[in-house]
């Protein structure tokens, strides 16, 4: 493991459908990503306890054990957070219609692309 991203960076930004479907596949990297090391601290902590059966062996194994209980937090929501953006009923408008979008019917802040969009009539044809 080298320790980076596979993708070498944070999501694509540049906007549209190519754009909003980065950010769900970012998070399912960030999430793997941080499954793996979460494994790896895992198996450190077993090593420290099974060769350093002592107390401070087992101050380490305990923070060991912790940033793993961290990273298995983080991983998770991470993925969460992936389904979340993926498959929102309403989700990202790939079609580049014009229109207002307005917010969801939920009473939390939503991300800008979710909601009703209002109709709007074209622009008046001259002529």
């Amino acid at each position: 493991m080298t320790g980076r991203l596979a993708t070498g960076g944070g999501p694509a930004t540049g906007g549209g459908a190519a754009g909003e479907q980065a950010v769900p596949r970012w998070c399912v990297e960030v999430a793997d990503a941080l499954d793996a090391v979460g494994r790896r601290i895992r198996r450190l902590a077993e090593q420290v306890a099974a060769d350093w059966p002592d107390p401070r062996g087992g101050a380490w194994v305990e923070r060991a054990e912790s940033l793993h209980r961290e990273l298995d937090g983080q991983a998770r929501r991470a993925a969460e957070l992936a389904r979340e953006l993926g498959s929102a009923p309403g989700g990202p408008d790939a079609t580049g219609r014009p229109g207002v979008r307005l917010g969801g019917l939920g009473g939390h802040r939503v991300h800008d692309e979710r909601g009703a969009r209002i109709a709007e009539l074209p622009p008046p044809a001259d002529g």
